[in-house]
C-alpha cells in the first residue's frame, strides 16, 4: 500500500538529519582525514553515536519488505541524498580496514555501542542493503531511474571509487587476525555466523549493488557512465574477497565446532550460507555482464577484455563448473531411472524394425548417454574446491523451491557464461589478439568441461522432446546453452591453434575424441530429429544464427590445425586416426551435417574429403567391416551426400534459367556463386572421394574372401561367419556406390558438358578448413580445369567426368567378382540368410537385440548380397554382356586427349554401358539401411537409417515412406517378387 504523509516524512527527516550531520565543518573536517585509532575522543564518539541514531531511523524506513511502497521510499531517501550520506560513511571507513579490530565484532545492541566505528560501518551496511533491496522489489523499469540516482550518489561519496582498493584488504586484515590471534578464534567464528557481522557486510553489500545494476542496466543506459569504470576493479575485489572465504575453515568442506559447545552445526550451516552468498555473486556478475553485452560496440569489448582478467575468468570457471557437477549428478540420476523402466519386465519387447535398426545402427539416444565427469579436472584447478560446490548446491537449493526450478536455474547460469565466455574469444580473435596459451578458458579441462556441458545440453533437449505436456520455461535457456556451448567450442579450438598449437591437446584429441565428436553431432542431431514447438524453438536457437556446417571445420581444425596453405587439399593431420578410433561418431557427425538444412552447396567439398577418411577407416578394417553399425553408417553417410549433391546439382541447373541482371548479381555472392558452379564440385567430390571408396571396396575385397565353415567346425565356423559378413558389408557398399554413381550421373547429364565448362570458368569457392583470422575465415579451394589449356574445352573436361566415373565402375565391379561364391558357400550363406529373414519377419516373443555391432555366427546381415550373381539371371546376363577387354588397354588418364580425338568416343560409350550396368546391379541389389528409392531426395531425420522406417513386405527393403515406396515399385517390382520367391529378404 502507498506510503502514508507520515512515513515519508519520517523517511525523509531522517535521512535529511544524516545529511546536515555530514555537511557540518567539524564533520567534514573529520571525514577529510582518515579513521582515527581507538579509542576515540568524545567528539569523535558523539559524531558515531549521531550517525548511528540516523541511520538506524533510515534502517526503520527500509522494512525489507518486497512491496510496491519500497520505491516510494527509496525515492524519498534519494531526494535526501541518503545514498551519498551512506556511501560516503562506508568509503571513509574502509580505508584504514585495521580499525575495525576483532575486538570490536561484538556488536550489542545497546546506546553504548554505538559510539563506535564499527558500529557505524554495520548500520551504514545495513541501509546500503536496504536501499538495494528496496531498487530490486520493482519492475526494471521502474527502478532504472532510481538506481541510476543511487549509482551517481554512491560515485559522488566516492564508495564506488573505495570499493575497487579497500574491499579486499578489509577481507585480508580480518583474516589477519584470526592467525595472529589464535586464542580469539571461537569470537571469529561467532562473528562469521552473525548475519549481519564484517564478513557478511563486507561481501553482500557490493553484491547487491552488482544485483541492482544487473535488474534496470537494460532498462537504463544512463547508469553505464557510473558502471563502466567501476565494473572491473570491483569485480576483482569481489573474486578475491570470495577466494579468501572459501578458504576459511568455517565456510570450506572441513567444519570446525566451537570447543565445548553444540555449535558445529550451526557454524556448518553460516559455513553454508556464506559459500551461496559467494556462488549467488558469480551468478549476478555473470547476469550483469551477459546483459552488458551488445548494448553497444564500446560496452561488448570492455565486457570481452574484462573477461580475460585472471580474477573475472576465474570466477566465471567456477560458476561453470559448479552448474555442470550439479547438472551432470541430475543427469545420471536420471539415467539411471530411464535404464530401470527400460529393463522392467514387460517393457523388452519392440518391433522387427527397431531390432534390425539396433544392429545396423546402435545408436543410444542422448539422453542415455554416458557422459564423463570431465569437470573433476577443473575442481582442481579452482579455488574452493569442494566448498564452493557445497554452497552452490546450497544456494541453488534455497533460491528455487523446486527440483524442476534448480534444474532451470542452472541452465540459466550455464548459459549466461557460456554466452560471455564466446564474446569474449571472439572480439580477441576478431581484433587479432590471440591469448596466451595458458589462459585457463583455452586449457584441456576448460575444454572438455565444454564438452561435458554439450552433452549434458542434448540429453535434456532430448528429454524435453519425449516429454508430454507443455515445455518448462526454462526449455530456452538449455537451447540457449546449446548453441553457445557450440559456438564457444569453435572459438576455444581456434584460440588454441592461433596461440600456436598443431592440434588440440591430448587430453581432448585422443582422451576425450568420442566426446568431441558427439559434442559437435549434438545440436545437429537435436535439430533434425525435433518436431513441434521443440523443434521451432531449436530452428529459432540454432539454425537462424549460424551456419551449423562449421562443424566440419571445427573437427579438422582440432586434429589437423589450422589451413596455412594456398590453393590445395589441406593437409590431414590426426584426422585419419580420429576417425579409426571414433569410427561410428566420425560418421554420425558427418551424416547429420550433410543432412541438415543449413548445409551449403559451397561445403559440400569438405564433407566429401572428411567422409574420404571414414570410408579409409571402415574398408580398411576387416573388424569394422564385421561390425554391421559401421558400414551401415558408412552407408547413410554416402547417400546423405549423393541426396545433397544431386540437389544442390539440380539447383545449378534451374539457376541458368535466372535473368541476366540476377546472374550478374549472383556472381559476385560466393555463396550464390557455390550453388551455380555446382557440377564442378560433382567433378572434384567424384575424383577425390568415389574413385577412392572404389579403391578401398577392391582392397577389401581381396581380404574379405566369402568362406564356406564346415559342419562342426567350431571356432572356424565363427572365421567363417565373419569373414562372410565382411564380404557381405563391402558388396553393400558397392552397391551404394554404384547407385550414387547413376544418381551423379543423371543429374549430370541435366546438366550438360556447356554448364560444367562454364563452371570451371565461374571460378566458384568451396571451402575445405578453417585457415588462420578471424572466426569465419575459411581456406577455400578455386577449381580448376583439368589438364593443358588446349583441354579446357566443355568435351574434355566432360570426357574427364566420365573417366572418374568408369574408373570407380570398374573396380567396383572388379570387387564384386572377387566376392563371388561357390556353391558350397552360397549354400551355407543362403541358409544364414534365411534363418537372418525369418527373424526379421517373425522375432520371438520377448526378445530384445543388442547393440552389440557384431555379428553373430549364425547369421550373416546382407547375406543374400553374396548371392546376387546366382540368384539374379538379369545381373549375370548384364555382367557377362558388359565388355571390360578395351578398357584395359584405354588410356583413363587422358594426358593427352584432345577434342576429336577417337578415344573420346571410346569413353563417353563404355561410361554410357558402365552407367547402365550399375542401373541393373541396383535395381536387382535392394538395399535395407537406405531408402531404397534412387530419386528420393528425402533429408529429414539423423540418418538414412533413421529415415528409412517403412518396411517393403515382399523383401524387407526400406523406404522413408509410402510415397517413395510407390513411387520406386515399378523398378523394385520385379527384384522384390524374386527375393520373396527365393525366401530371401534385406536384413
Amino acid at each position: 500500500m502507498p506510503l502514508t504523509r507520515q512515513e515519508q516524512r519520517q523517511a525523509r527527516d531522517a535521512a535529511h538529519t544524516l545529511q546536515q550531520l555530514l555537511s557540518r565543518p567539524s564533520s567534514k573536517q573529520l571525514l577529510q582525514r582518515p579513521p582515527p585509532a581507538a579509542p576515540l575522543t568524545a567528539e569523535q564518539a558523539a559524531f558515531a553515536t549521531r550517525c548511528c541514531a540516523s541511520l538506524e531511523q533510515l534502517g526503520k524506513a527500509l522494512p525489507f519488505s518486497g512491496a510496491a511502497s519500497d520505491g516510494q521510499i527509496l525515492h524519498v531517501l534519494l531526494s535526501e541524498q541518503a545514498a551519498c550520506s551512506v556511501g560516503t560513511l562506508l568509503a571513509w571507513l574502509q580505508q584504514r580496514p585495521q580499525q575495525l579490530r576483532l575486538a570490536q565484532i561484538q556488536v550489542q545492541a545497546t546506546p553504548a555501542a554505538r559510539n563506535t566505528l564499527k558500529a557505524v560501518w554495520v548500520e551504514s551496511t545495513a541501509v546500503f542493503l536496504g536501499m538495494t533491496v528496496a531498487s530490486n522489489s520493482m519492475s526494471a523499469s521502474e527502478a532504472a531511474p532510481l538506481v541510476v540516482e543511487l549509482t551517481q550518489q554512491l560515485q559522488q561519496s566516492g564508495l564506488l571509487r573505495s570499493l575497487q582498493t579497500d574491499l579486499l584488504p578489509l577481507l585480508r586484515s580480518l583474516i589477519k587476525q584470526q592467525q595472529e590471534q589464535p586464542q580469539q578464534v571461537q569470537q571469529l567464528q561467532v562473528a562469521v555466523r552473525k548475519q549481519n557481522g564484517p564478513f557478511a557486510c563486507a561481501f553482500t553489500y557490493p553484491c547487491m549493488l552488482l544485483r541492482a545494476w544487473e535488474h534496470v542496466v537494460k532498462h537504463a543506459p544512463a547508469v553505464l557512465p557510473s558502471v563502466l569504470p567501476t565494473l572491473p576493479a570491483l569485480l576483482q575485489q569481489l573474486q578475491g574477497c570470495s577466494r579468501l572465504l572459501l578458504q576459511l575453515p568455517q565456510y570450506g568442506g572441513v567444519q570446525s565446532p566451537v570447543p565445548g559447545s553444540s555449535r558445529g552445526t550451526r557454524a556448518g550451516a553460516a559455513g553454508s550460507s556464506m559459500k551461496s552468498s559467494v556462488v549467488e555473486f558469480h551468478g549476478l556478475a555473470a547476469g550483469l555482464l551477459c546483459t552488458m553485452v551488445g548494448l553497444s560496440e564500446q560496452v561488448t569489448v570492455l565486457v570481452g577484455l574484462l573477461a580475460q582478467h585472471e580474477e573475472v575468468e576465474e570466477m566465471l570457471l567456477q560458476l561453470l563448473t559448479a552448474c555442470t557437477v550439479l547438472l551432470h549428478k541430475e543427469h545420471t540420476t536420471q539415467q539411471q531411472q530411464q535404464h530401470q523402466a527400460r529393463v522392467r519386465p514387460g517393457n523388452s519387447g519392440s518391433s522387427s524394425y527397431r531390432q534390425e535398426l539396433s544392429k545396423w545402427s546402435p545408436k543410444v539416444s542422448a539422453d542415455l548417454l554416458p557422459i564423463p565427469a570431465f569437470h573433476q579436472d577443473m575442481l582442481q584447478l579452482l579455488p574452493g574446491g569442494q566448498a564452493y560446490l557445497d554452497g552452490a548446491a546450497a544456494y541453488v537449493a534455497d533460491y528455487c523451491s523446486t527440483a524442476d526450478q534448480q534444474k532451470g536455474h542452472c541452465w540459466l547460469q550455464v548459459y549466461k557464461v557460456l554466452f560471455i565466455f564466446s564474446k569474449s574469444l571472439r572480439n580477441h580473435l576478431r581484433d587479432n589478439e590471440p591469448l596466451a596459451s595458458d589462459a585457463p578458458v583455452l586449457s584441456a579441462a576448460a575444454l572438455r568441461l565444454v564438452l561435458e556441458l554439450q552433452l549434458l545440453a542434448a540429453g535434456e533437449l532430448q528429454r524435453l522432446q519425449q516429454a508430454t505436456g507443455p515445455h518448462p520455461s526454462w526449455h530456452r535457456f538449455v537451447a540457449e546453452a546449446c548453441y553457445w556451448g557450440n559456438t564457444l567450442l569453435h572459438l576455444q579450438t581456434r584460440a588454441v591453434l592461433q596461440a600456436g598449437a598443431s592440434c588440440l591437446p591430448p587430453e581432448v584429441l585422443q582422451e576425450a575424441g568420442l566426446q568431441l565428436l558427439q559434442a559437435l553431432a549434438a545440436p545437429l542431431q537435436q535439430l533434425l530429429s525435433s518436431s513441434g514447438s521443440s523443434g521451432a524453438l531449436l530452428r529459432q536457437v540454432l539454425l537462424g544464427r549460424i551456419g551449423m556446417q562449421e562443424q566440419l571445420y571445427a573437427v579438422r581444425a582440432a586434429a589437423a590445425g589450422l589451413d596455412l596453405s594456398s590453393d590445395q587439399w589441406p593437409p590431414a593431420g590426426r584426422l585419419p586416426a580420429l576417425a579409426a578410433a571414433h569410427p561410428q561418431a566420425y560418421i554420425a557427425l558427418i551424416d547429420c551435417c550433410l543432412r541438415s538444412p543449413a548445409m551449403e552447396a559451397m561445403d559440400m567439398l569438405a564433407a566429401a574429403d572428411m567422409l574420404t577418411h571414414a570410408a579409409d577407416a571402415v574398408l580398411g578394417s576387416p573388424a569394422a567391416l564385421t561390425a554391421t553399425a559401421l558400414p551401415a553408417g558408412l552407408a547413410s553417410a554416402l547417400t546423405s551426400l549423393v541426396k545433397r549433391a544431386v540437389q544442390f546439382t539440380k539447383k545449378a541447373v534451374s539457376l541458368q534459367a535466372q535473368p541476366a541482371e540476377a546472374a550478374a548479381a549472383a556472381a559476385r555472392n560466393i555463396h550464390a556463386r557455390a550453388d551455380a558452379c555446382f557440377p564442378v564440385a560433382v567433378l572434384k567430390i567424384t575424383s577425390r572421394l568415389y574413385t577412392r571408396l572404389a579403391d578401398n571396396i577392391n582392397t577389401a575385397s581381396l581380404h574379405c574372401q566369402p568362406q564356406h565353415s564346415p559342419s562342426g567346425g567350431g571356432g572356424s565356423g565363427g572365421s567363417s561367419s565373419s569373414s562372410n559378413q565382411a564380404a557381405a558389408s563391402v558388396v553393400l557398399l558397392a552397391v551404394v556406390l554404384a547407385r550414387s554413381l547413376v544418381q551423379l550421373a543423371d543429374a549430370m547429364e541435366a546438366a550438360g558438358p556447356q554448364l560444367l565448362l562454364q563452371s570451371f570458368l565461374g571460378q566458384p569457392l568451396y571451402g575445405l578448413s578453417w585457415c588462420e583470422g578471424v572466426p569465419g575465415d575459411i581456406h577455400n579451394l578455386v577449381p580448376r580445369p583439368y589438364g593443358t589449356l588446349q583441354q579446357h574445352t566443355a568435351e574434355v573436361q566432360w570426357h574427364f567426368w566420365q573417366m572418374f566415373v568408369l574408373q570407380s565402375a570398374l573396380r567396383m565391379l572388379s570387387a564384386l567378382g572377387r566376392l563371388e561364391l561357390d556353391p558350397a558357400t552360397q549354400s551355407a550363406v543362403a541358409a544364414s540368410t534365411a534363418a537372418a529373414a525369418a527373424a526379421a519377419v517373425a522375432p520371438p516373443a520377448g526378445s530384445s537385440t543388442s547393440g552389440s555391432c557384431s555379428s553373430s555366427n549364425s547369421q550373416v546381415s546382407w547375406g543374400y548380397l553374396l548371392q546376387l550373381q546366382q540368384s539374379s539371371p538379369r545381373w549375370a546376363a548384364a555382367v557377362a554382356a558388359f565388355d571390360v577387354g578395351g578398357l584395359h588397354n584405354l588410356d583413363l588418364t587422358a594426358a593427352q586427349v584432345l577434342p576429336g580425338n577417337p578415344v573420346l568416343n571410346t569413353v563417353r560409350q563404355q561410361y554410357t554401358a558402365a552407367i547402365q550396368l550399375c542401373r541393373t546391379l541396383v535395381a536387382e541389389a535392394p538395399l535395407p539401411v537406405v531408402c531404397n528409392n534412387p530419386s528420393c531426395e528425402n533429408l529429414a531425420g539423423v540418418s538414412e537409417a533413421a529415415a528409412a522406417s517403412k518396411a517393403c513386405a515382399g523383401c524387407r527393403c526400406r523406404y522413408c515412406s509410402a510415397a517413395c515406396q510407390t513411387a520406386d515399385w515399378k523398378r523394385h517390382k520385379s527384384a522384390c517378387k524374386r527375393m520373396a520367391a527365393a525366401g530371401q529378404a534385406c536384413v
